[in-house]
């Protein structure tokens, strides 16, 4: 996969956080507005914001900002757990194909190394439990 892409998404995020909204605090009360207020803003047309009057344009912009936020936080992750998973997968397989070839060879890897010898932690007495009645 393309790191480019993840990194136009972190260059976004941050011009996005740079903003500031995140940092805000919004009443709960709000939440169901907010929500209604973004997605009107992500299908309006800059000609929709120009006939708006300003008071509702920022609110308007606010509550699609807070959301683009959101979205490309989302966008982020899920393109970094998909590089992660990609590289586990990709280190599983060479792992397997590591043990084939030993096995092929006859060597053991590293099982073959001597095991060290640790000494048994000393045994602790523990306080006696009452018996239930």
């Amino acid at each position: 996969m393309r790191t480019g892409g993840f990194h136009e998404t972190l260059d976004r995020l941050d011009l996005v956080r740079g903003i500031g909204l995140s940092r805000m605090s919004w009443p709960v009360e709000w939440a169901s507005r907010l929500e209604r207020m973004a997605r009107e803003g992500k299908r309006l047309t800059a000609q929709a914001f120009q006939q708006m009057t300003t008071p509702r344009r920022r609110a308007v912009l606010v509550a699609t900002v807070r959301e683009l936020e959101a979205d490309l936080t989302d966008a982020a992750l899920s393109m970094f757990d998909g590089f992660v998973g990609r590289a586990w997968r990709r280190s599983e397989k060479r792992g397997a194909e590591r043990a084939a070839t030993l096995e092929r060879s006859g060597k053991k890897g590293l099982s073959n190394w001597p095991t060290p010898s640790i000494p048994a932690p000393p045994r602790i007495r523990t306080a006696r439990m009452p018996t239930p009645r």
